[in-house]
């Protein structure tokens, strides 16, 4: 994410959860699975969060 994004993000929005990964978005998608396990890992850790 360019400092730019994370700006935006962090002033759109309070107390963000943002989590970086060193990787474009086309790699998440259609890359093997060492790029699509940690963010599914991650998306799967904040769907079991308590509200």
């Amino acid at each position: 994410m360019g400092k730019k994004y994370k700006k935006r993000y962090e002033m759109h929005f309070a107390n963000p959860d943002i989590c970086e990964f060193d990787m474009q978005h086309e790699q998440w998608l259609f890359g093997d699975n060492s790029w699509t396990a940690p963010v599914l890992q991650t998306v799967d850790s904040f769907m079991c969060m308590p509200v």
